[in-house]
This record gives C-alpha cells, structure tokens and sequence, in this order.
C-alpha cells in the first residue's frame, strides 16, 4: 500500500480514521477506546492488485464496581447484611478481620464521603453518601477493609439484578436488622 487511502478500518461496524500507516513497513498504528464486551475490529486493504480484508475480536471486561466506603454505624441495624449462611451486623464489623465473600439476600448500610458505585443489572450504580441503602435481589457481596480504594475503611463491592431502595430520616429503608416495635 502507497499511502493509507487505501486502508478501511472500522471497529464494531463504524469506519475509523484515525490511524497511522507506514508505507515502508506496511504497519498499521491505532489507539482504540474500545466499550467492555465484545468488540469487532475489520481492516479491508484495496490497491490495484486487488484487496485483502482480516478481522479480529477483542473482548474487554468490564470493571466491577467496588469499594463503597461504609459507616458502620453505632446501632446493630445500621449495617445489616443477610446471606444463606447468616445475618451479620454492625456487630460483625467490631471484628476488624471479620470479611465475607459471596451471595447475599439482602444488604443495608450508609456510604460515607465520596460514595461510590454498585454494578446493577450489570452497569455501574451511583451510590450517594448521607443515605441508607437497602439492596435486595441476586446478590454478590465482599465486605472487607481490604477492597479495592477502601484505605482501611470498610466497604462493600456490590453486584445484583435489581436497583437499591434508598432515602434518610424518616425516609429511610427498614433494616432488615430492625427489631419489630
């Protein structure tokens, strides 16, 4: 190829540009933002010899969202996480070794400063600081004070198929924790 006329490029089905080519090598230099999932990359070569086409797919994870700091408040219910193999508390969190990794049913705490997200119905959830969040649904949940961006703090890494409830003072969601009055 004498100049990169010749040379389509296109990722996912949209023609790209911006690339480089270098005639004398014949390589061809781009720098992709490519969206998580799977991703079609197409490159067609046409000159008056005739054409060549190649194709290639890259698959990119998506990042789980992880590393809610928590306040695990001063009463029993103001952290309350429910799983298959039990119901732990803001009790649970005096323990600074305690940590829990896997499915849950239920999830209830307050983000502190700076919030952070879930991933909900696999996308990234905005979780605000200053407000109770009960999460419900097919959950998984790591609880720990060594997750990613936690700084010794606990958080919470979230994954579920269904959004949060969420709201303050008398506007809050019900812990599960909650004793019945």
């Amino acid at each position: 190829m004498k100049d990169k006329s010749g040379i389509n490029l296109k990722i996912n089905g949209r023609a790209d540009n911006s690339f480089l080519y270098t005639p004398g090598s014949g390589e061809l230099y781009a720098s992709l933002k490519l969206l998580p999932g799977s991703n079609t990359i197409n490159v067609t070569a046409r000159n008056s010899c005739g054409q060549d086409s190649d194709s290639s797919t890259v698959t990119i994870k998506e990042e789980i969202a992880c590393g809610v700091r928590i306040n695990p408040g001063k009463s029993p219910w103001q952290f309350c996480l429910v799983t298959p193999s039990g119901t732990f508390s803001r009790d649970s969190l005096t323990n600074s070794n305690f940590s829990y990794s896997g499915s849950a049913n239920s999830l209830y705490f307050m983000p502190i400063a700076g919030g952070g997200n879930a991933t909900v119905k696999g996308k990234p959830y905005n979780i605000k600081p200053g407000q109770y969040y009960l999460f419900t649904g097919n959950m998984t949940v790591t609880v720990s004070t060594k997750n990613s961006g936690s700084m010794g703090h606990w958080s919470i890494c979230i994954i579920t198929d269904k959004e949060p409830v969420s709201g303050n003072g008398k506007n809050r969601p019900k812990s599960p924790c909650e004793e019945s009055q």
